[in-house]
């Protein structure tokens, strides 16, 4: 059976490279939604189909036709009426429903400190919320809404990447770990806000990827999973970047600033949850340089 797979978010990062793995495998046809109508990649596969529009214009979800998608691939869920207007347009039971919606969301969804992610973090949270809920109730409360989705988030999969790493060939538009290269390379300091020892959780993009990927063809599908490393210290993290290729070992700038790129000075982990998928720092860091 061919399948149809709809990714939103698939021009950039990871979801470009979630596009081009999907395009090798030949029973599938991807849908690729954007505002510009532009494809990922120069010269595109036949299996890849282009449609211009825009998640935020209720049109949209009048004209894709959804019924005809086996899964739904969500790479850019960031506002909990997308949610709703994602719930309200998938047919959810019933012959010809959908097999799998799965969604990136973010370690920020669980952070009770909102000062360090913001209206994003309070978003994601919500819109997990929304997805996980046999009847969910906000941001609308109308009869027809609750009916067609109730039961649909057991066919949902949430990712939820940590603090996301580049990788080779996957390039990001976050700069992070590559400014760490660029400093360390160059023999400038890395400049850190606070003293480095607050502790984080990263992941790499290609584990995002791949984890995604798994939950099309897994015998067990997860509601949540979550991808990202033992805390590590950003200093620590700073450190597996060197040295560089003159054997100079980084150097470090520390500020009390809260401003510096790229992670402020607080914890970023998974906490009590449990890391589903767990990131190795040092093989990860190891297989980008």
């Amino acid at each position: 059976m061919k399948m149809n797979i709809l990714v939103f978010g698939g021009n950039r990062f990871m979801g470009a490279e979630v596009v081009r793995m999907l395009s090798e495998m030949s029973m599938a046809t991807v849908w690729v939604v954007n505002r510009s109508g532009s494809a990922p990649f120069n010269s595109n596969p036949d299996n890849i189909k282009i449609w211009k529009g825009d998640r935020n214009d209720e049109h949209f979800y009048e004209s894709f036709p959804f019924e005809e998608m086996h899964y739904v691939i969500d790479m850019c869920l960031y506002q909990p009426e997308q949610a709703r207007r994602i719930i309200d347009s998938i047919k959810w039971r019933g012959q010809g429903s959908i097999l799998r919606y799965i969604a990136v969301s973010s370690v920020a969804a669980l952070q009770t400190d909102t000062e360090l992610f913001g209206e994003y973090g309070t978003n994601k949270a919500e819109i997990e919320r929304m997805l996980l809920s046999p009847r969910p109730s906000l941001p609308t409360d109308s009869a027809r809404y609750k009916a067609k989705y109730k039961d649909g988030h057991k066919q949902v999969s949430i990712i939820r990447p940590s603090y996301v790493l580049g990788h080779k060939g996957i390039t990001s538009h976050i700069h992070r770990d590559q400014y760490f290269r660029d400093c360390i390379e160059e023999g400038r300091p890395v400049e850190v806000d606070g003293d480095g020892q607050a502790e984080i959780s990263v992941c790499f993009a290609f584990e995002v990827v791949t984890t995604i990927l798994d939950q099309l063809i897994a015998e067990k599908r997860q509601h949540i999973i979550n991808v990202g490393s033992k805390p590590i210290s950003i200093e620590e993290l700073i450190k597996l970047y060197g040295p560089n290729s003159s054997n100079v070992p980084p150097l470090i700038n520390y500020h009390s600033t809260s401003s510096l790129i790229p992670f402020p000075n607080k914890e970023c982990t998974f906490g009590a949850h449990e890391i589903t998928h767990e990131t190795s720092v040092v093989k990860g860091v190891a297989w980008t340089k």
